[in-house]
């Protein structure tokens, strides 16, 4: 799928993109509200400065992908694999990694207030300057970095 057709069939009112290949697609700054991306292959895409707020439904594996600046509230990354990820300056606000596997994940100067981060396993990762809360506290945390 390019990214002309699924910006089309979204503005269409298509919401539903579960399992399209979406690898390398640049989607920056694009409003995607409630879109469902659930088993999608979203390996090097790019949403950095796009809003991607609202029920999202698990993508599966999130490989080498840019989320820098988006708005991610409320999405559901539950169960997830995300490697090699930059949510720098990402709004989390609400989002889920239930039971995600994170390596490599940059969180620098993010909002990560109200997420759920149960059973959530992260190996490598920078919390540089984010904003948290006490949610931390559910993550199995093998090494990790938070800012030197």
């Amino acid at each position: 799928m390019t990214a002309e057709e699924l910006l089309e069939r979204y503005a269409a009112g298509e919401r539903d993109f579960s399992g399209v290949d979406l690898n390398g697609l640049d989607l920056s700054g694009t409003e995607l509200r409630c879109i469902i991306l659930r088993g999608a292959d979203l390996r090097g895409a790019s949403f950095q400065d796009s809003d991607l707020s609202g029920y999202w439904k698990k993508p599966s594996l999130i490989i080498h992908s840019d989320f820098r600046e988006t708005n991610c509230c409320g999405a559901d990354f539950s169960g997830a694999t995300i490697e090699i990820l930059d949510f720098s300056n990402a709004i989390l606000t609400g989002a889920s990694f239930s039971g995600a596997v994170l390596d490599k994940v940059k969180f620098i100067d993010a909002n990560l207030v109200d997420v759920d981060w149960f059973e959530c396993q992260i190996w490598r990762a920078t919390m540089e300057s984010a904003i948290t809360d006490d949610g931390l506290d559910d993550i199995i945390w093998t090494d990790w970095t938070k800012g030197r």
